[in-house]
């Protein structure tokens, strides 16, 4: 996989789930279930990927994505990992697998809380990848 599809990919996984979910009947209740924990799944499979294919022998930020999106404004859609995020990204992934599995019991709204958990996931995932302002924009360069 592309270095630049591969992170949009871990960010927006999660992101395609909730809207495979949101389209799914809402008394489908255990196939929702398993949408939500393959997506997760998924998403850490590709983290772990990640963290193979991360070099830390190079002291830079590592699999950037840098794409001019609003270019009036000056706005870009930045994306790397160095040696800090990484860890935190691939923590992420995990914690979020696991807690889907052990939020296997909720019976309340579990239609709205398996699209709001996988939005969590694709939110807290970007901010650790995420390239902006003065921590890596400089370094954040293709």
């Amino acid at each position: 996989m592309s270095d630049t599809v591969l992170l949009s990919a871990i960010i927006f996984l999660p992101v395609l789930g909730a809207l495979i979910i949101s389209f799914m009947n809402r008394d489908t209740v255990e196939e929702m279930r398993f949408v939500s924990l393959g997506t997760t799944i998924v998403t850490f499979m590709l983290t772990v990927y990640l963290y193979l294919t991360f070099d830390p022998a190079i002291g830079e930020m590592q699999m950037v994505v840098s794409k001019e999106w609003i270019g009036t404004w000056n706005i870009f859609y930045k994306l790397g990992v160095d040696g800090i995020s990484l860890p935190l990204v691939l923590l992420t992934s995990l914690t979020s697998m696991l807690a889907m599995a052990a939020s296997w019991t909720i019976t309340k709204q579990v239609k709205g809380y398996l699209i709001l958990f996988l939005l969590l996931v694709s939110g807290m995932l970007s901010s650790c990848s995420t390239c902006s302002g003065k921590s890596c924009c400089c370094r954040c360069t293709s």
